[in-house]
């Protein structure tokens, strides 16, 4: 079964050995476990578990998603882990007044810094104990790097289309349009297509019966944008100024306002040329 790029096989195993593989004429019914589908002419109601299931993500949008998702998830477990791990880091070395064996002066370390640090809490101030000495390293060492995290961090928004300033806020009108248009008009029509499946009988969708998604890109634009558009439409041609008015301002039109101008000095559309 070859359909919206989806196939559907299913394998048959033997003493834990993959001895054969049927692919699918077609689908009936999918559910959220289960899958009806035709086997030599003979329908057959198999468990999701069973069987296969195959997409091309040059034609199934939904597989171009679950990739998506399968990449975040990847590098946020590889960001996890690293995390996980104490993301130990070196910022400098403490020298002790003894000569101790080496588990024994590890501990001693630690009870020291744990020491330096409890100190550090008023006014983070601590002090060195005669015979210690401490030398701060230019350059930190950690289990998981600056660099590392940056990378990471940088792959997961790349995986989604995204940028760190949508998360901020701090993004422009532009960087949120583009985000706009690359990932949410995605995630727009897949939505739309589920909600059609679902609301209309297939009868009703053969015979043209759908639901109409629509955003108006005029609300994600500034005002000065809006204005600008608005003039560039209407001496192009596009719009007059009614339909400008009560499209994108909500404001009553005004008597002359219907004619159509271009931007040749405003000059109405159909006047005579004056000689």
């Amino acid at each position: 079964m070859l359909r919206d790029g989806v196939a559907v096989v299913v394998p048959r195993w033997k003493n834990g050995r993959l001895v054969e593989i049927w692919l699918a004429k077609k689908t009936v019914t999918w559910t959220a476990e289960s899958v009806e589908l035709m086997l030599d002419d003979v329908a057959v109601e198999l468990p999701l578990t069973d069987v296969w299931v195959f997409e091309n993500p040059k034609l199934n949008v939904t597989a171009q998603l679950n990739q998506i998702t399968e990449l975040i998830d990847i590098n946020l477990n590889a960001l996890t882990e690293k995390l996980s791990d104490g993301n130990s880091s070196l910022r400098g070395f403490l020298k002790l007044p003894t000569k101790a064996a080496d588990e024994h002066l590890k501990q001693q370390a630690r009870d020291r810094v744990d020491s330096m640090l409890d100190l550090a809490k008023n006014g983070g101030i601590a002090y060195l104990e005669q015979g210690e000495e401490f030398q701060e390293l230019s350059k930190d060492y950690s289990t998981a790097s600056k660099e590392e995290l940056e990378f990471l961090k940088s792959q997961l928004y790349n995986a989604h289309g995204i940028n760190e300033k949508l998360f901020t806020c701090d993004y422009t009108e532009e960087q949120y349009r583009a985000y706009y248009s690359s990932v949410m008009k995605l995630y727009q029509r897949v939505y739309s297509e589920e909600i059609n499946r679902k609301y209309f009988t297939k009868t009703a969708r053969t015979q043209g019966n759908k639901l109409l998604v629509f955003f108006d890109m005029a609300d994600m634009i500034s005002f000065k944008d809006l204005v600008e558009g608005g003039f560039k439409s209407k001496y192009a041609g596009l719009m007059n100024s009614n339909e400008f008015r009560e499209t994108y301002l909500g404001l009553p039109g005004y008597e002359g306002g219907e004619v159509f101008e271009t931007n040749l000095n405003a000059v109405r559309i159909g006047a005579e040329e004056s000689e």
